[in-house]
């Protein structure tokens, strides 16, 4: 099976969020800085395979989760959601 390299950073903030887990939490968890985690998503870096091993052990999962497509793999925007005006719309 061939693997996307674009597919790791999705697949990682999918497996992260499914389970509930912050990026500093995952790093306490595998020994990775938030920072690198953070990078990771962001498609900055590529891991090498002893990250990979770490963050599988981290999120408890197999690394051969990492070679699911994700669901969705569409960039979102950076930074917090903007708030909804509750104001009605002028007619």
């Amino acid at each position: 099976m061939k693997v996307d390299p674009e597919w790791f950073r999705f697949r990682l903030r999918e497996l992260r969020e499914e389970r509930g887990i912050s990026r500093e939490d995952l790093a306490e968890r595998s020994g990775i800085g938030e920072g690198t985690i953070r990078d990771l998503e962001q498609g900055r870096t590529h891991p090498a395979w002893k990250t990979v091993v770490a963050l599988a052990e981290g999120l408890g999962v197999s690394v051969e989760a990492f070679t699911t497509p994700p669901a969705d793999t569409s960039a979102r925007p950076r930074g917090r959601p903007r708030k909804v005006s509750e104001e009605p719309d002028p007619e």
